[in-house]
């Protein structure tokens, strides 16, 4: 169980930051993709999705310590 839950928090992770990459570049007005944006895009979900599954899977551990 704490496997999927850490997964889900990975899948989680990267989609929050897929959007906010997304919607910061087009704030930037960078509409046009290129490989650069791209890249910058595959490495901050990357970069999210495994912030939120260290965060899941820390949450998950401490639960079972607790009484």
């Amino acid at each position: 169980m704490k496997i999927l839950k850490t997964i889900g928090g990975f899948i989680l992770g990267w989609l929050v930051a897929s959007v906010v990459a997304r919607s910061f570049m087009l704030g930037l007005g960078q509409t046009e993709i290129t490989r650069t944006t791209d890249i910058i895009q595959v490495l901050t979900a990357l970069c999210g999705g495994i912030v939120g599954a260290i965060i899941t899977f820390k949450k998950v551990n401490f639960k079972k310590f607790e009484d």
